[in-house]
Order: structure tokens, then C-alpha cells, then sequence
């Protein structure tokens, strides 16, 4: 049994580089005389960018393959969801320079009027990726899967292996 798994814990050095402005803006308006519209603008500016911080947050996401269905545990909000093959609608697989690779995975949801979307880091390395995309089309045949940018030893891996057949 192959058993795979992806997260979203990149997104966590994107939150470490978001947390000096708000920080150091605060520190500006702290200091003595200072005009009242600037301690406004910069409250405003602090407020933006802990609301996108939460955001971030909120897409933590660990990501679990099994035999039956795929469960969803989103870290910060604890819930877990677990979802059948079939929801999956389309795959974006963007490999990028020097080994950085990641996951779009469009899905049906329960809960809202269309499709819901999740963003994850590498779930295999590049020497296995055909063996993971051939599982994963025994599980739903339907996926759509797209793999960028065009040059990308993956894209050719994947036409070697499914245009041949």
C-alpha cells in the first residue's frame, strides 16, 4: 500500500518575513510626537498585515493520502476533512528552479457553490512523481492535470509515460 502526504508548512517562512513590518511600523508610531494621522495610517497598515498573517495561518494545512479518501487536517483551526477521490477536479503541479515544486489541488466541496482550492508543498520527489500520478489516476480517472512551466522535466516525464499509451 502506498501511503503519501503533503502540508502546507511553507507558509510559515512567508509569515516570518511578514512579522518585522508590522513591528517595526509600531515601533515608528510609538515615538513621541507624533502626528495623530500617521499613528491612524500606521494602526491601519499593522491591522493589514496581521490579517493576511491570520489568513496565512488559517491555509496550514497537513494533507494525507490513503486507500479509501484523502483527509484534510488544517492545523491552526484543528478540522479535519476527509474527502473521496472523486471530489478532486483538477491538479496543478508547478515545478519550479532548484528543486522548489508545489501542488495546487482543486476540489469539490460540501460546503460551497463550486470549487474549493489548496495549495501544498512537494508530496514526491521527482523520481517518483510518475509512479504517484499513476496511483492517483487509479483513485479518479477524471483528474485534470496540469503540470507548468512548459519546459519542466516532469511535463516531459509525464508525455513520455501517458502520451505513449
Amino acid at each position: 500500500m502506498n501511503k503519501y502526504s503533503g502540508n502546507s508548512y511553507y507558509l510559515i517562512i512567508r509569515i516570518l518575513f511578514l512579522l518585522p513590518a508590522p513591528i517595526l511600523i509600531g515601533l515608528l508610531i510609538y515615538q513621541p510626537n507624533t502626528p495623530d494621522k500617521t499613528i491612524y495610517g500606521g494602526i491601519i497598515i499593522i491591522s493589514l498585515f496581521l490579517i493576511y498573517i491570520i489568513k496565512l495561518l488559517k491555509e496550514l494545512v497537513f494533507i494525507e493520502f490513503n486507500e479509501e479518501h484523502i483527509i484534510l487536517t488544517y492545523s491552526i483551526t484543528k478540522t479535519t476533512i476527509i474527502m473521496p477521490y472523486s471530489k478532486i477536479i483538477k491538479w496543478d503541479c508547478i515545478d519550479g528552479q532548484r528543486g522548489s515544486h508545489y501542488n495546487i489541488i482543486h476540489f469539490k466541496s460540501d460546503n460551497f457553490l463550486g470549487t474549493n482550492k489548496i495549495r501544498i508543498d512537494r508530496i514526491v520527489d521527482s523520481d517518483k512523481f510518475i509512479s504517484f500520478v499513476k496511483w492517483l489516476k487509479s483513485k479518479n480517472e477524471k483528474i485534470e492535470l496540469t503540470i507548468t512551466p512548459s519546459d519542466s522535466k516532469l511535463l516531459y516525464a509525464y508525455y513520455k509515460e501517458f502520451e505513449n499509451n
